[in-house]
């Protein structure tokens, strides 16, 4: 089941990339690019939430990055404005530095 989910996303991910890509070129309407934003968002999101606990091994970095990934998934329903955004985007950021962290702390150490 496990290795169904992990195989459902990244396909789901791979449409999104496909979709994304397809934009360019065929240049859908408004509700449809905003469609595939927001599912590019959630799937982010949830990424982030249910796959960190390969990645750390302590609790703060896996709290930190579920919350993340809660805001990137609630950011798609909110009405946007600067300060979101920026949020928005150190949420995205900082479970991606903070595994380049972690894994750097953990092959010093070795």
């Amino acid at each position: 089941m496990k290795k169904f989910l992990y195989t459902a996303y990244f396909i789901l991910l791979s449409v999104v990339l496909l979709a994304k890509v397809a934009n360019w070129f065929l240049n859908f309407n408004y509700e449809i690019y905003h469609l595939i934003s927001t599912t590019m968002f959630c799937l982010i999101g949830l990424g982030y939430i249910f796959m960190n606990h390969h990645t750390f091994t302590k609790k703060w970095p896996k709290v930190l990055t579920i919350i993340c990934g809660s805001y990137i998934i609630l950011m798609n329903f909110i009405e946007r404005n600067t300060i979101l955004t920026i949020i928005g985007i150190i949420c995205i950021v900082t479970p991606l530095i903070l595994a380049r962290l972690m894994d750097n702390k953990r092959i010093s150490k070795n």
